[in-house]
């Protein structure tokens, strides 16, 4: 168990690992919120959500571990990691945590878990009661005359094994390189859930094939298919420092019916960091209680 209430579960109906918070209601005057699902970007794990759920301890946040990250199995077979593969894993979760015919969730997609978030709340709407991105604005697109040329690449990539390291302490370094806005700390427990000790050090555990070229990726007439599709409403958050282009973003999620966009300062981790994440629980706790 952990200290700050965010405990460890392994799901029984899809083998997913995570972390989930137990909402304190007793210690609140505000009335019960409905279940949290919190995912993560690439290559990160449910250990980024770790300070967001401290902010809303009036609410219950279950962050997994994606497929491939974290302390959660890999795929099998040779479909990768396709943005709206994880759709049918995430739903048997949903049921898993909510029941066969449970409430909906308000559910959080922070970079690629937006967009693996947009599948499951487009294809499950009765399951979705809102829908939270944090400086995501769907998958990436590959245009229709490119899908040759996309294939290819994914064919002709050379698989890689994951990085080695001789002790914890490197692999924190390589990390907070490829994040330079976050310090260390910050990045210190997202980055032991992805280490394992193995004969010569330490490796990264999560799945190789992550890293390598998409096979197969949605149009952008698809993307706003998708977007068009949602039935709840959407909270669309943009980090002031963070990915994308304003323009972009909002061209995107603007196929939403229902759409509240905010910009907040912080980069594109705003929810870990402890200047930029009081304002962002805040913007998010307004917006599922003014539902």
């Amino acid at each position: 168990m952990l200290t700050d209430g965010f405990e460890p579960f392994v799901s029984a109906a899809t083998r997913l690992k995570g972390l989930c918070s137990a909402a304190e209601h007793a210690q609140t005057s505000a009335e019960p919120q409905l279940p949290i699902l919190a995912l993560h970007g690439w290559l990160d794990n449910a250990e980024s959500f770790r300070q967001f759920a401290a902010q809303l301890p009036e609410c219950r946040v279950v962050a997994p571990d994606l497929p491939g990250h974290g302390l959660s199995p890999w795929k099998n077979g040779d479909n990768g990691y396709l943005i709206w593969s994880s759709t049918q894993v995430l739903y048997d979760l949903l049921k898993e945590q909510t029941g066969e015919q449970g409430g909906p969730v308000h559910l959080v997609g922070h970079s690629m878990g937006g967009a693996i978030g947009l599948c499951l709340a487009a294809a499950f709407p009765e399951r979705i009661r809102s829908f939270t991105l944090i400086d995501s604005a769907g998958p990436l697109s590959t245009p229709p005359a490119d899908v040759g040329r996309q294939l290819r690449q994914s064919v002709e990539a050379e698989f890689r094994e994951a990085r080695m390291f001789a002790d914890p302490s490197d692999a924190l370094k390589v990390r907070h390189t490829a994040s330079p806005n976050m310090s260390e700390d910050e990045l210190s427990l997202m980055v032991q859930r992805s280490l394992r000790e193995v004969v010569g050090g330490w490796q990264w555990r999560w799945d190789p094939r992550l890293r390598m070229p998409s096979s197969l990726r949605l149009t952008e007439e698809q993307i706003a298919g998708l977007f068009n599709s949602l039935t709840c409403p959407v909270l669309a958050i943009r980090a002031q420092d963070g990915l994308m282009p304003d323009s972009w973003f909002r061209q995107r999620v603007g196929h939403s019916k229902n759409l509240t966009v905010v910009e907040l300062p912080g980069h594109h981790h705003l929810h870990m960091s402890p200047q930029t994440l009081p304002a962002l629980a805040q913007t998010f706790r307004d917006f599922i209680r003014s539902l």
